[in-house]
């Protein structure tokens, strides 16, 4: 099956400093994925290639096997980006949030860092 989206190759530098080098990776249509990394990794970046808000200079972005490159114009196509401003929360960790939804939703159990189908 072809993934949902598919990055492969994909180079960005500013001013001669590189921020991606070859990146590739692939997520499946209905699954939940993270994008990850410390303060200046490249994150940011990353999803501005994807939504097409900056070229790249080398690699592609496919959606549903589709060359974004080509059906990107002015930054506007089918995939978009969202901010979102969170208030001070002072409720559980977002760790616990997840190993909340694992216990209660998938009947995972959790111990520790560790998660395993029950």
């Amino acid at each position: 099956m072809q993934p949902l989206l598919s990055v492969r190759n994909i180079r960005k530098s500013f001013r001669g400093i590189k921020v991606l080098e070859d990146v590739s990776f692939d997520v499946d249509a209905g699954s939940i994925t993270a994008l990850v990394g410390s303060n200046g990794a490249g994150k940011s970046t990353l999803v501005n290639v994807i939504t097409g808000a900056i070229q790249p200079d080398g690699g592609e972005v496919r959606l549903a096997g589709r060359d974004l490159g080509r059906l990107l114009i002015n930054g506007c196509g089918q995939v978009c980006r969202a901010h979102f401003s969170i208030p001070a929360y002072s409720g559980p960790s977002a760790w616990q949030e997840v190993w909340h939804w694992l216990e209660h939703h998938l009947n995972w159990s959790v111990s520790g860092h560790r998660c395993f189908r029950q």
